[in-house]
């Protein structure tokens, strides 16, 4: 789970294979899920790779998804935990199980940096302080 780079209120659930080797026939199962979305639509089990897992889970394989956003009754979201069963078989045909427990509260202090610290970040916001200047010196022409 990760803030949003441009919007610190959109929260992201992100699965990676951080593992070795290919992840085959991933399931993934929502033990348990936040009690409030801000729409149905959002609900994790609606997310592709929940509802229809994924044959080839290849290593630093990442896929992300929109989860919520905190703007919005932030003090009740805060609170919200969510466990997901990740369940795989490895390519010597045997077979795992682990339990994710994703926790919004977790986020809590986690801030927006000026600037960002990633390099697309840093680049649009660099981008952003010459057209302040260039803005700066075409009233001063007018």
């Amino acid at each position: 789970m990760e803030r949003g780079e441009v919007d610190q209120s959109n929260i992201y659930l992100i699965f990676t294979n951080s593992g070795l080797g290919v992840a085959k026939n991933v399931q993934f199962n929502i033990i348990k899920d936040f009690s409030s979305y801000d729409h149905n639509e959002l609900k994790v089990e609606n997310k592709g790779i929940i509802k229809n897992g994924i044959s080839n889970f290849y290593p630093n394989q990442t896929r992300k998804y929109f989860l919520l956003n905190l703007s919005q009754d932030f003090e009740s979201k805060k609170e919200l935990t969510m466990i997901i069963r990740a369940k795989y078989v490895d390519i010597n045909r045997r077979t795992f199980s682990k339990d994710f427990s994703i926790s919004l509260g977790e986020l809590v202090g986690i801030l927006k940096l000026t600037p960002p610290d990633s390099y697309m970040g840093k680049i649009s916001y660099e981008l952003s302080e010459i057209k302040r200047e260039l803005a700066k010196i075409i009233d001063k022409q007018s």
